[in-house]
C-alpha cells in the first residue's frame, strides 16, 4: 500500500495518565478526545484496507503559538521545545488511530517513528503512514 498522509484539524492532544478518585479508578478520560481524532482519520482513510506489517510513521504536531511569544521572536527556531511531552502527543495518536479499527491492528506494527512538534498559527496534527518492506 503507498503512504498516507492524514490531517487532523485539531490542537494536538496529550495522552493522560489514568485518575485514581475514592478508589475508583479512570481508564479512558479522553474517549471524547478520540473519538473526535477517529472520525477525522476514518473518513479521510475511506474504504482503504488496514495497513499490514511493520510500519514507519511520520508525524508533525503543529502546536498553537503560546501567548507568552505570540508577538516575539521565536529565536530563529519553530521548534516547540516546551510542554507538552512529545511522547504524548504520540502516545495519544497512537491509542486514537487503535480506536478506529480501520487504520491498522495495533500501534505495535509501528517500527519507525518520525516525530516533531513545532509552532504554526495552524495547530494541527499531519501524519503519514507507509508499509515498511
Amino acid at each position: 500500500m503507498n503512504p498516507i498522509t492524514y490531517t487532523i484539524p485539531l490542537n494536538p492532544i496529550t495522552w493522560k495518565r489514568a485518575g485514581i478518585a475514592r478508589g475508583t479508578t479512570f481508564y479512558d478520560t479522553q474517549a471524547k478526545e478520540k473519538l473526535a481524532v477517529g472520525l477525522h482519520l476514518v473518513n479521510q482513510h475511506g474504504s482503504r484496507a488496514k495497513f499490514i506489517g511493520p510500519l514507519r510513521l511520520s508525524v508533525i504536531f503543529y502546536m498553537k503559538l503560546p501567548k507568552s511569544i505570540k508577538d516575539r521572536n521565536l529565536g530563529g527556531s519553530k521548534y516547540c521545545y516546551k510542554t507538552p511531552d512529545l511522547d504524548n502527543l504520540y502516545k495519544f495518536l497512537a491509542d486514537a488511530i487503535n480506536d478506529t479499527d480501520t487504520i491498522w491492528e495495533d500501534d505495535k506494527q509501528v517500527a519507525h517513528i518520525i516525530a516533531e512538534k513545532i509552532y504554526d498559527t495552524d495547530p494541527r496534527t499531519l501524519i503519514t503512514i507507509e508499509e515498511l518492506a
